[in-house]
C-alpha cells in the first residue's frame, strides 16, 4: 500500500511539474516543446487513477489542464488573428490602378 501511495503521490506531483512546463512553453511560444509534453503526461495519466486521488488533488489537476487548454486556445485565436492581420495587410499593398478600358487592374 505504501509504495503504491509513494507512486501516486510522484506520478501527481510529476504531472503537476509537467504542466507547469507546459504552461511557461505555451506562454513563451516554445511549440516544439509543448508538442514533447503530450507523451510524458499520457505515460503519467495512465498510471494514475481518479479513484486514487483526492477531490482536492483533482481539483488541482483539473484547474492546471483547463489553465493550459485556455492558453492554447488563447494562442490558437491570436494567430488566426495574426495570420487574418497579414493576409490583409498583403490584399491592401498591391497597388490598384484603372487601365485603358475602365477597369481596376491589380499590379503585383
Amino acid at each position: 500500500m505504501r509504495e503504491h501511495n509513494l507512486r501516486k503521490e510522484f506520478g501527481f506531483n510529476d504531472l503537476l511539474l509537467i504542466l507547469e512546463k507546459e504552461r511557461t512553453a505555451i506562454i513563451e511560444a516554445n511549440f516544439s516543446a509543448i508538442k514533447s509534453f503530450n507523451a510524458e503526461k499520457s505515460r503519467l495519466l495512465d498510471t494514475m487513477s481518479p479513484d486514487d486521488m483526492s477531490e482536492a488533488e483533482l481539483g488541482v489537476l483539473k484547474l492546471n489542464l483547463q489553465r493550459n487548454q485556455e492558453l492554447l486556445m488563447s494562442v490558437q485565436r491570436g494567430l488566426a488573428d495574426a495570420k487574418g492581420f497579414i493576409k490583409n495587410i498583403r490584399a491592401s499593398a498591391k497597388l490598384r490602378t484603372y487601365g485603358a478600358t475602365g477597369f481596376i487592374r491589380v499590379i503585383d
